[in-house]
């Protein structure tokens, strides 16, 4: 089954000529924004699951220095609610890399207490509007130790996320950690996730490639390496073009540099139970 993934700031942003001045967070979008996908019937005529991606614990969502979770239980609540207003429906969201923010973007690094309690806030905005989602965390900023902690932890609080979406820097991975520690990394993780019951994703794209040749060739060397890793494939291959050089464009679907040829490439090998396309900018 095929689910389509999109940012969070594609559903809350408007017409960029509304904006003065244009902040980054607009431009970055693209003419993917709001006004300009449901005028054009993207959300009522979507016929395969529609997920986003969304702020956790974010560096600017705090008070006094600690965050709280309100403008992105916010956030993904708008979402929600303009998706349905355009005659669609949010199958799932999945917050973005919440605990490599409380490690990396803070003075000191934000307790796992206090990492909970945002997670839960903005589960709750979800689930109130009838709408479950998972994490999305960052490999190796966060370890594989780091991970399991954190699901705990919300597990313990009340929330069971439905996901765990594993995004892997390539080149910093292999320069902290040997091959068989990565590999024993995402076993555990993997097993761990069986052992909730949810599914493990882990995130493709063409990593630091910045012709479309590149992207292509960094993007099949690392599904392939992945795949040594772990022995096989996970729950869930998520393609995500983030970069913002508009590597890959999303169209034609026949060629081999697009994403949505990388996409068709990646299900003919499957059965894969999921493949995500994540669609930025391009």
């Amino acid at each position: 089954m095929a689910m389509l993934q999109m940012f969070e700031q594609q559903i809350g942003v408007d017409d960029p000529a509304s904006y003065n001045p244009l902040p980054d967070y607009v431009r970055d979008v693209g003419p993917n924004y709001y006004d300009r996908l449901r005028d054009g019937g993207f959300f009522a005529g979507l016929t395969i699951p529609l997920a986003i991606e969304t702020p956790g614990l974010k560096a600017w969502d705090t008070e006094q220095g600690v965050p709280t979770g309100k403008q992105a239980a916010f956030a993904l609540t708008r979402a929600i609610e303009r998706i349905r207003a355009a005659g669609g429906e949010l199958a799932s969201f999945s917050m973005d890399d919440p605990l490599a923010a409380s490690i990396s973007d803070f003075p000191v690094p934000v307790p796992v207490d206090r990492v909970t309690a945002v997670l839960c806030r903005v589960a709750k905005a979800g689930s109130d509007l009838g709408v479950q989602g998972g994490i999305t965390e960052a490999y190796p900023t966060c370890s594989a130790a780091q991970i399991i902690d954190l699901f705990g932890h919300v597990q313990q609080a009340g929330w069971s996320p439905r996901h765990l979406h594993l995004d892997i820097d390539e080149q910093d991975a292999k320069q902290v950690h040997t091959d068989a520690r990565i590999a024993a990394d995402l076993h555990d993780l993997f097993n761990a996730c069986r052992a909730w019951g949810i599914p493990f994703g882990i995130i493709l794209n063409g990593q630091r490639g910045d012709t479309p040749q590149d992207y292509r060739t960094g993007f099949w060397e690392w599904f392939a390496y992945v795949r040594k890793m772990l022995g096989g494939d996970p729950d869930r291959w998520i393609l995500e073009s983030w970069k913002k050089k508009n590597l890959p464009v999303n169209l034609p679907e026949s060629s081999q540099f697009s994403h949505t040829g990388l996409l068709r490439e990646v299900a003919a090998l499957g059965p894969f139970p999921t493949v995500i396309h994540d669609w930025s900018q391009a």
